[in-house]
C-alpha cells in the first residue's frame, strides 16, 4: 500500500518551499534546454563557417535542432544567389525583434515598432535588387521595382530620392559599392540581420565573437594582466605568469638637480632625460638592471624640461624654459651625441613632438606660440595666442593634437584648426595612445581623464594621485596600453587599470615629487621614473634591487 502524499495547504510554510524548489527546477531545466539549443545552433554555424559542411549535417541529424529554419535557409540562399523573385517570397518569414518588443506593454508603441523594422528590412533587401537591376541594364525593370516595392513603403525618403536619380545615370557612387555582386548581398543579409529575431537568423560568426568578448572581459578583470593578446589560448585557464613593473631593478644617479622628463626611445633600447641641472643625458638600457650613459647632452643655458625622439630614434629635441636664453630648442644627433642646430623660438616652450615621418617637428609654450617646422629648421607653420599645455602627432599622417588652458585642437599643416573638446579645468599635460584613438589629459582637478577622439567623451577618470600644479606627465603603457601611471607630489607613482579605472597600486621609492613616467614601448614589464630627488628608477617585475 503506498504511503499517504501530504497533504498541500496554502500558507503552510513547507508547501511555499516546496513549490519554489519545483518552480526553480522547471527554470533550471527550461535555461538548460535553452542553452543546449543555442550551443547546438552555435557549434552549427562555426562548423560551417570552417567548411565542415558534412560535420554540420551530422550534428543538425543527431542533435534534432536546426541553424535555421527551412525557409531563412531558402531565403539566404536565394538572395546570395540573386534571385530576387523567389526571395521576396520569403521575406514574411522574418520576424522583426527589437529590445522595447520583448519589455512594452503598450501594444500600440510595440505594433509601430515593429511595423518600422519590417519596413526598414523591405526597403533594404529592394534597394539591393533595384541597384543590381540598374548596373544589368534593365531599366524597366529597376524602374518598377522603384515604383511598387520602394516607393509604396513611404520609408527613408531621402535615400529614396538618392536612388530615384541612378534612373538619370547618377550611379558612380552607389556602383563602386554595389560592384561585387556578392559581397553587396552578403552586407545586404549582414544588415537584415540586425533587425531580425536572433533565434530567427543567425548573426554571422556568433561563436568567434562571443569568444574574443569573453577574452577581452577577462583581460579587463584581471587587474595584473599584462601580457600580449597572442599569449592568451583557450585551450585553458587564464594564468597571469608576468606582473606589472612593481619593483627598482636600476637606480640612475648622473643628474646634480631635479630630473624634470623622461622618454625611452621608439626602439626601448635608450632612454633619455632632462633635468633641472641644464643638461639631458642618452643612457644605453638594452640591460635594464645595468644601464650606463651613452652621452651627456650640454649646450642648454637653463634648465631642460621636456624631450622628444624622433620616430627613426636618429635625433633628439631638448626644451629649454627660460624666454630669455636664446636657446630654446636643440636638436641632437643621437649617435654622436652632437648638436645639429639651435632655434630660438618658441620663447619659454613647454613641449615638442616629432611627425611620423621625421622630416617635421613641432613646439609651443607659454608665449603663447606654436611653431611647425621642417627638418632643416624653417618655419613652415606657426600659430599664435595659444598656450601650449601638451601635443603629440598623430600616428601616420601630420596632424597635430595640441592641449592649451582648457581646450584639445587638432591643428594642421595647411593652417587649418579643429576643435575637439574642453575641458572645465586646467589641463597641464597631454599623452597619446599609440593607435591616435585616446589622449589622456592631466587635469586641475587632480584627476586624470582618458578622452575618446573620435567621439569626443571622458571614458575613464583616474584619481588618488596628488597634484600641486606643476607639470606630472603621465604615460599609457603596459600589454595593449592597459595601464596608466603618474607621478605624484606625495613622492609615489600609482597605477590604474586603463579600462576599470581600478588603482592597481601605489609605488615607493622616490624621496620627492615624481615628475614623469615613461613606459617602454617595446617591453611592456618595464617602465622608467624621475623625480625631485635628483634620481631616475627603472621599474621591472625582476627581483629588486638594494638601493
Amino acid at each position: 500500500m503506498e504511503p499517504r502524499r501530504k497533504r498541500m495547504r496554502l500558507g503552510d510554510p513547507e508547501t511555499f518551499h516546496e513549490v519554489n524548489e519545483n518552480l526553480a527546477d522547471n527554470r533550471q531545466d527550461v535555461d538548460t534546454a535553452m542553452a543546449s539549443n543555442d550551443l547546438v545552433r552555435l557549434l552549427l554555424q562555426g562548423l560551417l563557417s570552417l567548411g565542415f559542411t558534412d560535420v554540420a549535417a551530422e550534428l543538425e541529424r543527431k542533435s534534432k535542432i536546426k541553424l535555421e529554419s527551412p525557409s531563412v535557409g531558402k531565403f539566404r540562399e536565394h538572395v546570395e544567389n540573386g534571385n530576387w523573385q523567389e526571395a521576396e517570397g520569403l521575406l514574411d518569414c522574418l520576424q522583426v525583434v527589437t529590445e522595447d518588443s520583448r519589455r512594452v506593454s503598450l501594444v500600440i508603441v510595440t505594433w509601430i515598432i515593429m511595423v518600422c523594422l519590417y519596413q526598414a528590412i523591405r526597403f533594404l533587401f529592394f534597394e539591393q535588387k533595384y541597384i543590381e537591376l540598374l548596373m544589368c541594364g534593365e531599366r524597366e525593370q529597376a524602374l518598377d521595382t522603384l515604383r511598387t516595392k520602394l516607393a509604396t513603403l513611404k520609408y527613408n525618403r531621402e535615400r529614396l530620392q538618392d536612388l530615384t536619380l541612378l534612373i538619370f545615370g547618377s550611379i558612380k557612387k552607389d556602383a563602386r559599392a554595389f560592384a561585387n555582386p556578392v559581397h553587396a548581398r552578403k552586407r545586404l543579409l549582414s544588415s537584415i540581420q540586425h533587425h531580425v529575431d536572433p533565434t530567427i537568423m543567425m548573426p554571422p560568426n556568433r561563436l568567434q565573437h562571443l569568444l574574443q568578448i569573453a577574452l577581452k572581459f577577462k583581460k579587463q578583470e584581471y587587474l595584473l594582466y599584462n601580457q600580449p593578446s597572442d599569449t592568451l589560448s583557450l585551450l585553458s585557464n587564464f594564468e597571469c605568469t608576468e606582473r606589472y613593473p612593481e619593483r627598482i631593478t636600476a637606480k640612475l644617479s648622473r643628474h646634480k638637480d631635479e630630473v624634470w622628463f623622461v622618454k625611452f626611445s621608439n626602439s626601448g633600447t635608450r632612454l633619455a632625460s632632462a633635468s633641472k641641472d641644464c643638461s639631458a643625458i642618452i643612457w644605453n638600457v638594452e640591460n635594464s638592471e645595468s644601464p650606463s650613459v651613452s652621452h651627456v647632452l650640454l649646450g642648454h643655458t637653463s634648465a631642460v624640461c621636456y624631450l622628444a625622439w624622433s620616430p627613426d630614434d636618429l635625433k633628439l629635441l631638448t626644451c629649454n624654459n627660460n624666454p630669455n636664453s636664446g636657446d630654446s630648442i636643440k636638436m641632437w644627433d643621437t649617435r654622436s651625441g652632437t648638436c645639429i642646430r639651435t632655434i630660438a623660438e618658441p620663447k619659454n616652450p613647454s613641449c615638442c613632438a616629432w611627425a611620423f615621418d621625421s622630416k617635421m617637428f613641432a613646439a609651443g609654450g607659454d608665449d603663447k606660440s606654436l611653431y611647425l617646422w621642417d627638418i632643416g629648421g624653417d618655419v613652415q607653420k606657426s600659430w599664435a595666442n595659444l598656450t601650449t599645455r601638451g601635443m603629440a602627432f598623430f600616428p601616420q599622417r601630420r596632424d597635430l593634437l595640441v592641449a592649451s588652458d582648457y581646450e584639445v585642437k587638432i591643428y594642421r599643416a595647411d593652417g587649418s584648426s579643429e576643435l575637439k573638446f574642453k575641458e572645465t579645468e586646467t589641463i597641464f599635460t597631454l599623452t597619446l595612445s599609440k593607435d591616435g584613438n585616446y589622449v589622456l589629459l592631466a587635469t586641475g582637478r587632480h584627476e586624470l581623464h582618458l578622452w575618446d577622439i573620435q567621439s569626443c567623451q571622458i571614458i575613464s577618470k583616474y584619481s588618488g594621485y596628488q597634484h600641486s600644479g606643476y607639470a606630472l606627465h603621465s604615460s599609457l603603457g603596459g600589454a595593449s596600453e592597459a595601464y596608466v601611471a603618474s607621478g605624484s607630489d606625495d613622492g609615489s607613482i600609482y597605477l590604474w587599470h586603463r579600462w576599470n579605472s581600478c588603482l592597481v597600486a601605489t609605488l615607493q621609492g622616490h624621496t620627492g615629487v615624481v615628475n614623469c613616467v615613461s613606459w617602454c614601448p617595446q617591453n611592456t614589464s618595464i617602465f622608467a621614473s624621475c623625480g625631485d630627488d635628483k634620481c631616475i628608477y627603472i621599474w621591472g617585475p625582476k627581483q629588486a634591487m638594494d638601493v
